[in-house]
């Protein structure tokens, strides 16, 4: 009997022990699920938190274009820590940051004016062989794969060149619809597009800076070599409206009742008749046409180049200042390509007006001056030195006013690291505001 209630006490606590050890193992089991489920958790809320400054800035952008006639470095969608540095959300913070062009590895809380960059589908030769290291290799093929023959440049590359990689492709032929589409094109590399600058975000970061020890592979002088992918865009267009919304008038269509209705605060009867009998020789292919880039005296007229009104001009410097905010020559809703003279960093500036520092200088003192920022790009005509001609030039290419943003939004919960970054781009000169681009960066 006493043997039997032994083993009976041996085999309750042999249960005991596996039950125990059963219950410890579950225990533990249940421990992680409810850890890893609290980091997934935590993660969902980071990646909110960070489409929650996404959607902040477009509130921001959307207020701001309905508040301002233009737009500058100096609002709170470009710049505001108050706004976007750590915003308190729930339990997590968002931010929202760009680089700071004008200061090396400086960083800025806000987002990134899409006009203050070259477009990629609108840019020249010249101004592209304005970019740092740019080749006529390069040049010639990005022009050859944007266009729509098979005409190769003298540097460039079309089907035949494509074809006959050892993984070939064709070239696009058409334009490109994303940054990322340059690293096809013949002579293009990770070093021209991105520099040091790998992941795309202005700052020095000790990968881009340690030699060989890690990619990317660097000079390791304490400087970063941003490549062009800060100075370019497939999205940049300017709305064929007046700061202020309203439709401007048509120069090469508008009759002469609709020109005195809506120009006539600004220019005399004759100052109209002679635009109309301007455009009767010759349809004008930029604004800047109604003022003679031979005479740069403010009270300058001048015929127009390539087939004017007469001798006597057609407007002068103080009427075209006035004036160029409220006039076009095209009947498009959008004016692709168009560059932000508020928002444009000097390398972008010198792309417009290459081997013309000076001018380049005049216009980055005059926007943050106290007379600055430009409310319109008529008022490039108050920039200390610049000719007829070359404020011609610049209404072809600029403008003041902005409709597409770009931006990185981060999502952070202190009390587990959890951390999510979206990039996107914002197009709120769309109607509703759309979204051009969304990354889940990391």
């Amino acid at each position: 009997m006493n043997r039997q209630r032994g083993v009976a006490l041996i085999i309750v606590l042999w249960v005991v022990t596996v039950m125990g050890t059963f219950t410890m193992l579950y225990s533990r089991q249940a421990r992680l699920a409810l850890k890893v489920n609290k980091n997934l958790n935590d993660g969902v809320q980071a990646e909110l938190l960070a489409e929650a400054g996404v959607q902040r800035m477009i509130g921001e952008l959307v207020n701001d274009d309905t508040t301002t006639t233009y737009d500058s470095l100096d609002e709170t969608w470009s710049d505001s820590a108050d706004l976007f540095y750590d915003a308190q959300l729930g339990n997590g913070v968002y931010r929202v940051t760009r680089p700071d062009l004008s200061q090396p590895g400086a960083v800025a809380y806000g987002a990134v004016d899409e006009c203050s960059k070259l477009n990629v589908n609108t840019a020249t030769r010249q101004q592209l062989m304005a970019l740092p290291n740019a080749t006529d290799e390069i040049v010639d093929a990005i022009l050859d794969w944007r266009d729509d023959d098979d005409d190769p440049r003298t540097y460039g590359a079309e089907f035949d060149y494509y074809m006959s990689l050892e993984e070939p492709y064709q070239p696009k032929n058409g334009q490109f619809d994303t940054l990322n589409e340059l690293l096809l094109v013949k002579g293009m590399s990770v070093d021209v597009l991105y520099g040091e600058d790998v992941n795309a975000n202005g700052i020095l970061d000790a990968n881009e800076n340690d030699g060989e020890a890690s990619y990317p592979i660097d000079n390791a002088d304490g400087e970063l070599d941003k490549g062009w992918i800060h100075y370019l865009t497939v999205f940049s267009y300017e709305k064929n409206v007046t700061g202020d919304g309203s439709s401007r008038v048509n120069i090469n269509e508008a009759d002469e009742e609709t020109m005195k209705d809506q120009l006539g605060d600004v220019l005399e009867d004759q100052d109209i008749q002679n635009i109309i009998s301007g455009r009767n020789n010759n349809q004008y292919q930029r604004i800047g046409d109604l003022i003679s880039p031979s005479n740069n005296n403010n009270n300058g007229g001048g015929g127009r180049n390539g087939g004017g009104s007469g001798s006597n001009g057609v407007l002068d410097r103080d009427k075209m200042r006035d004036v160029a905010d409220l006039i076009t020559v095209s009947s498009d809703q959008q004016l692709f390509g168009r560059i932000n003279i508020n928002t444009a960093p000097r390398e972008v500036l010198t792309c417009l007006l290459p081997n013309n520092e000076e001018l380049v200088e005049a216009i980055l003192e005059r926007r943050e001056s106290g007379d600055g920022p430009f409310e319109n790009i008529g008022q490039l005509l108050d920039v200390q030195g610049i000719t007829n001609g070359q404020f011609a030039n610049l209404t072809e290419t600029c403008c003041a006013k902005s409709a597409v943003f770009s931006m990185r939004a981060a999502g952070y919960i202190e009390t587990s690291k959890a951390y999510k970054e979206i990039y996107a781009i914002v197009d709120r000169g769309a109607d509703p505001v759309t979204l051009r681009y969304w990354k889940n960066v990391r």
